[in-house]
C-alpha cells in the first residue's frame, strides 16, 4: 500500500522506473509506456464482472476486497 501511494510521487516512479528497466533490460520509455497501459482502478461495473468471474467460473463464492486510499 506504501509503495502504491509513493508511486503518485514523481521522483519515486522515476527511482521504480529507472530499477526496473535495468531488472528487466526494457527501455526507460517502454518500462514509462506499460506504467501508463496498466490500470487497476475499477468502477463498480468491473466489480460487479470480477465478482460474476470468480463466482461462476473460479468457484468463488467471497466477493473481492479492495485495498482503497
Amino acid at each position: 500500500m506504501k509503495s502504491l501511494k509513493s508511486f503518485y510521487d514523481e521522483e519515486y516512479k522515476e527511482v521504480v522506473i529507472a530499477n526496473s528497466s535495468d531488472r528487466t533490460g526494457f527501455s526507460v520509455a517502454r518500462v514509462e509506456r506499460y506504467f501508463t497501459e496498466v490500470s487497476n482502478k475499477m468502477d463498480s461495473q468491473e466489480v460487479e464482472g470480477l465478482n460474476k468471474f470468480l463466482r461462476e467460473v473460479c468457484g468463488v463464492e467471497e466477493v473481492a476486497n479492495f485495498v482503497t486510499f
